[in-house]
């Protein structure tokens, strides 16, 4: 025999004579369920957001020093304390991070430096220049030399304007009118590619190694392609133009098939090497200019860019939300030509117009004393509940709120109005072409910012 148990209430307990009658209110006889506990949680989320806004100091300090603009930055592959830093009048300085000042400071090159990589051993660190030069420096940081003399002398038929080091191998990518491949115990390129065999003759100005795939190579040219490059083969795997031309590229730690292109539309690209011709995966906006520098963090979950705008804008990989997730800015810094992220990820360094370097925290209100386990999780337990309730308006509003300088305000509302009108343009021409019994595709945002592909 099987049981049946019959569900059924009274409609005169649940229904209201007027509609003006509260909804009555049963008490659950469970204890450990509060009957305000919802209410209650949700104004513990507001007040954790207004604290995460109240404490928000991303700015640490700048590291003054550099006659000309700094546009190259490197981390030394060992020790995350110290950074290396590249300016436009030739000369290189070493940092000590923690305590803020120069260790040494080289006049390297008679020109830009346009490239600075530290081998993975942290022996050696290279640099480049226009003025023809591929340099070997010995990176001591215990014996401070005012002045030192490179290890080796590499020259170059043509400007060098990038460079980047395998991750395994002793080898340099170097690029500007011809990509050539160096050993760095031989002071004679092995390989060298004229820009012809990449469909091109215009100037490479930017090339990053896959991190996973080390015989990868993707660069960026003048003529607005972005392509791969297979160093063993010495061919090109695949090849991408766009609608304008890209200053940076950087590969995704974390995810090797994806990367990122810094771009001039003021917008940053990621990509699938595997599907290419898709067009990008990923359109991230809100800088209102040119994006000239872009980073990823080690743990591949997010990165940062610099713009002409002068603002400094960090995204999220993990969602797709196209927004920031911070922006941070001060008055007197100006056009930002290099990002950085550091090897623990909690900083950002950047080099900006007016001569400085500086130092920014990730998440903007974490503080930086070593805190008690009772704090580490109440700051855990707040940024639980903001994500919790970030959904909710008035959460919402106080977490995404950022101050944002009038020019860039002012530059947003502009590109947002162009952006309007191109909509409305489009909605135009579909609507009267239905009428005349044709149809017009509707192209996909993204698509509209790449060409073609060749493989």
């Amino acid at each position: 025999m099987v049981k049946v148990n019959n569900i059924s209430r009274d409609d005169q307990a649940f229904t209201r004579d007027k509609s003006t009658e509260p909804f009555k209110q049963f008490y659950n006889p469970d204890q450990s369920i509060h009957r305000f506990e919802k209410p209650r949680e949700y104004v513990r989320a507001i007040n954790a957001a207004k604290m995460d806004d109240i404490h928000a100091k991303p700015f640490l300090d700048d590291l003054s020093g550099h006659m000309d603009t700094p546009q190259v930055i490197a981390l030394h592959s060992k020790n995350m304390g110290y950074l290396l830093t590249g300016a436009c009048d030739g000369e290189i300085k070493l940092w000590n991070v923690p305590s803020r000042r120069a260790v040494q400071s080289i006049k390297a090159h008679n020109s830009f430096v346009n490239g600075i990589v530290v081998d993975p051993e942290g022996e050696y660190f290279y640099s480049c220049g226009t003025d023809r030069y591929l340099k070997k420096w010995k990176l001591d940081t215990k014996t401070l030399e005012p002045e030192k003399s490179p290890v080796a002398n590499y020259i170059t038929d043509n400007g060098l304007l990038c460079m980047d080091h395998h991750y395994k191998q002793n080898l340099l990518v170097t690029a500007g009118d011809v990509i050539t491949v160096w050993d760095t115990t031989r002071l004679i390129p092995t390989q060298s590619f004229d820009l012809q065999m990449l469909h091109t003759m215009e100037t490479v100005f930017a090339v990053k190694y896959n991190k996973v795939e080390c015989d990868i190579v993707a660069y960026c040219c003048r003529d607005r392609s972005v392509g791969l490059y297979d160093v063993r083969s010495g061919e090109v795997v695949r090849r991408l133009v766009m609608a304008r031309k890209s200053n940076a590229v950087c590969w995704n730690p974390m995810q090797p098939f994806h990367f990122s292109l810094a771009n001039e539309d003021s917008n940053a690209y990621t990509f699938d090497m595997r599907k290419l011709g898709d067009g990008p995966i990923m359109m991230h906006s809100g800088h209102t200019n040119a994006v000239m520098d872009i980073d990823y963090s080690p743990t591949g979950s997010e990165f940062v860019t610099g713009s002409y705008d002068k603002t400094i804008r960090i995204f999220k990989t993990d969602t797709t939300n196209y927004k920031s997730r911070e922006l941070y800015h001060t008055r007197r810094m100006q056009r930002i030509f290099s990002v950085k992220f550091s090897s623990d990820s909690r900083f950002v360094f950047s080099g900006s117009d007016d001569h400085a370097v500086r130092i920014w925290k990730t998440n903007r209100s974490e503080p930086l004393r070593n805190m008690s386990i009772k704090e580490e999780k109440t700051l855990q337990y707040n940024k639980k509940l903001v994500e919790r309730y970030k959904h909710m308006e008035e959460v919402r509003r106080i977490d995404q709120r950022r101050h944002v300088p009038k020019l860039v305000l002012k530059d947003a509302k502009i590109l947002q109005d162009k952006r309007e009108a191109s909509d409305r343009r489009q909605r135009n021409q579909e609507k009267y072409a239905m009428k005349k019994g044709s149809k017009i595709e509707k192209p996909v945002a993204m698509k509209k910012h790449f060409l073609r592909e060749e493989e």
